[in-house]
């Protein structure tokens, strides 16, 4: 995320949330993905040894996903 009006919030335990407004479905799709691969390719170290670290997403608009 790169622009001023971009949030990212925790929702709950593990649960975070990226609120982008004003973007197409496809361009939070490419956002998202962009965000997992990063994750995805850190290499997290603790003492002796060495995690990797995965996450899975959702992607929902509004009006369109809302209630």
């Amino acid at each position: 995320m790169r622009r001023t009006e971009d949030t990212a919030c925790r929702y709950g335990g593990e649960e975070l949330v990226l609120i982008l407004p004003e973007t197409e479905k496809m361009n939070a799709r490419v956002i998202a993905e962009r965000i997992r691969k990063k994750v995805e390719e850190a290499v997290l170290k603790f003492e002796d040894k060495t995690f990797n670290v995965t996450l899975s997403g959702g992607i929902s608009t509004y009006p369109v996903d809302g209630k």
